[in-house]
């Protein structure tokens, strides 16, 4: 990541004006826990160039993991009118299904059998009830590309369909391992993995897997308090501490200025004070969780 930045700053150093790079630079920032930065860069492209898709999607992106879910909603719908094929196959409205829109996001998604557009799609329908096709779309999604993190949690939703809880949270576990090993950094995907242990019953690594989704700059707050899939751990006071910590802040991001304090998605807000670090660490205790799971924890926490 850290040598990406470097490249693209160069890039800008020798060219300000070179907008495809300011778009990576953005992606790259929102990835990173910091969209705060990458949302005036790419109201700056588009100050320039307000027809460029690219620009549009990231800027969206960036709403979407500060929990601005209807402006990332619109930019992502003036990406693709722009531009119908922007992030075609690997990535989804996903704005549309944090605002329980439901329908609308199964409308945007394309007619695809990509891996990624699979999963979504069995994501969508499974929000909805759908269980029988949700099941067969993540059955396929695994097939295709079973070591992909997306196909995983899929695989892992449907065993819980089928009520195969054992191997449900098996397929999670190896999930993790391999987390850990490839240094996976993608906050909106690790959230994914935290709404499955939520699912199967597993509180514990639900909340933790939240945590890091949290301090990874991923917080649709919106979403998080109305989420089905992580209504088993929404009423643990653990989960409760998360939303307030986060919430701290966030309550003007719709300000045309992200420069206060009050109102940056800094990276310092993803991280919890130490006492409640310790309440996480009591809480796996509780729920017959060893003290490795609160050093996978730490771990998933400095991969990146």
């Amino acid at each position: 990541m850290l040598k990406a930045q470097a490249a693209y700053e160069k890039a800008l150093e020798l060219n300000p004006k070179l907008m495809e790079v300011r778009v990576y630079m953005a992606n790259l920032l929102t990835d990173t826990g910091r969209a705060e930065q990458a949302v005036p860069l790419m109201r700056d492209v588009l100050a320039q160039n307000p027809g460029y898709a690219e620009a549009h999607w990231e800027l969206g992106y960036a709403y979407r993991f500060g929990g601005m879910l209807r402006e990332a909603a619109i930019e992502s719908e003036n990406a693709r009118q722009n531009n119908p094929s922007v992030k075609i196959n690997s990535s989804a409205m996903n704005a549309y299904l944090y605002l329980g829109e439901y329908d609308k996001f199964m409308q945007s998604l394309p007619s695809s059998n990509s891996v990624y557009v699979l999963f979504y799609h069995g994501f969508g329908e499974y929000h909805l009830g759908h269980l029988a096709q949700a099941t067969r779309d993540f059955d396929r999604a695994y097939e295709l590309e079973p070591a992909l993190l997306p196909a995983n949690v899929g695989k892992a939703l449907s065993y819980a369909i089928r009520g195969d809880t054992a191997k449900g949270r098996a397929i999670l576990q190896s999930t993790e391992s391999q987390i850990v090993e490839r240094g996976v950094g993608d906050a909106e995907s690790l959230c994914k993995v935290a709404q499955a242990h939520a699912v199967l019953g597993d509180r514990a690594s639900a909340i933790l897997m939240l945590h890091r989704t949290i301090e990874g700059g991923f917080f649709p707050y919106p979403y998080f308090e109305r989420d089905p899939l992580l209504n088993n751990i929404r009423k643990e006071p653990e989960f409760e501490m998360l939303m307030k910590e986060r919430a701290k802040g966030t309550s003007d991001l719709g300000s045309s200025s992200f420069s206060a304090p009050a109102r940056a998605l800094t990276a310092a807000q993803y991280s919890l004070p130490p006492y409640h670090t310790a309440r996480l660490q009591r809480f796996c205790k509780k729920s017959q969780k060893n003290l490795a799971s609160v050093e996978f924890s730490r771990n998933l926490t400095t991969a990146n």
